[in-house]
């Protein structure tokens, strides 16, 4: 995202981008977000749901990997079951979009991930407004969350491609859905990417959600999530298993679209960031002031919040059938109902 606004064309024909610093400070605000409402508003069903998810998964690129492992630090789930990859989260892949393509598997993806992390916080201490005290409290913050248990799933080969076409994201999507719908448990948290959650949200949004919230339903086909961004979106399922939707969707901890044509001032448009639409959580907001702090959250004038995402989902499953998870050969019945946090990085 920072190559393509200060068009470092340079810098974006590279494979497998990290998370810079301000990506780093966005995925924290996110973590102190949520920890801060479990102690404020612990009743809150949304916030339930988002902490008793009974699995985390990642794409494997970098960036999304480190957002998922700063902002659900100290996660109940993150720290009792890891985190597992999943390469059908990974970005969609255009002809030149070398940021989506992959650089390793299996092991040496944590491995980048932290190292990566690591340096890009120590190079921070050049910046001006940023004190060896913060750099420090970071560099704590970013070991103790690369503790983290990480299954490698089905990220333990190769996991990217050329290109993904129409097709090919339809299938991976297809895949997606299968996967989430037939593994243990109700309510997942996935992180993954811009492309990819609006192309979810184009073939899975249901047509009697999206008359009843029409804005909020054209943005989340169309554009960008707030880095770190979060949405709650519940599944249906009905027979087999190519046949869902998403009945409910949710933004949650005040994420809101990066709208590429903003609306004029003061209007009230449902889903443009900073409104109270249908969709929005009517959570505080995240802090953004430039203050100083020796806190490792130094906060960012960007309307960004962290290079990644990440969603929560809801399976419902109004008929019960037979099928394959991807990773088992045995055969599950599917669950009656279950949620998903979609997180982008």
């Amino acid at each position: 995202n920072q190559a393509r606004r200060e068009k470092n064309y340079r810098k974006l024909i590279h494979f497998d981008h990290i998370l810079t610093f301000e990506g780093i400070q966005q995925s924290y605000h996110l973590h102190e977000f949520w920890t801060g409402q479990a102690k404020k508003n612990p009743e809150d069903p949304e916030l339930i749901r988002f902490l008793n998810a009974d699995m985390i998964l990642s794409s494997p690129l970098t960036r999304a990997l480190q957002t998922c492992l700063i902002s659900l630090k100290d996660h109940p789930t993150a720290k009792s079951k890891g985190v597992t990859l999943c390469r059908d989260l990974r970005e969609i892949k255009t002809l030149g979009g070398f940021d989506a393509k992959g650089k390793c598997f299996g092991a040496a993806i944590m491995t980048r991930t932290e190292e990566k992390l690591i340096k890009k916080i120590k190079e921070a201490s050049s910046l001006e407004d940023v004190s060896e005290g913060q750099v420090a409290q970071y560099l704590d913050m970013a070991k103790e969350a690369c503790k983290t248990k990480i299954d490698y799933n089905d990220a333990n080969t190769q996991w990217w491609v050329l290109k993904d076409t129409k097709s090919d994201v339809k299938e991976r999507l297809e895949d997606f859905m299968s996967y989430i719908r037939y593994c243990p448990g109700n309510t997942f948290i996935c992180v993954g990417h811009s492309m990819f959650l609006k192309a979810l949200f184009t073939h899975c949004l249901s047509s009697e959600w999206s008359s009843r919230h029409p804005q909020v339903a054209q943005n989340l086909k169309t554009e960008k999530l707030t880095n770190a961004g979060c949405v709650a979106a519940d599944f249906t399922f009905v027979g087999s298993s190519k046949e869902w939707e998403i009945t409910e969707a949710k933004l949650l901890f005040e994420t809101g679209f990066q709208l590429r044509h903003p609306p004029r001032a003061g209007s009230n448009s449902p889903g443009r960031a900073g409104s109270n639409s249908p969709g929005r959580s009517s959570s505080p907001a995240r802090s953004n002031s430039r203050a100083r702090s020796n806190s490792p959250v130094r906060s960012s004038s960007s309307s960004k919040r962290g290079d990644g995402a990440a969603g929560e989902s809801k399976k419902r499953g109004e008929q019960k059938a037979d099928g394959n998870s991807r990773n088992s050969s045995v055969r599950r019945r599917p669950h009656d109902d279950g949620t998903a946090a979609l997180m982008r990085q």
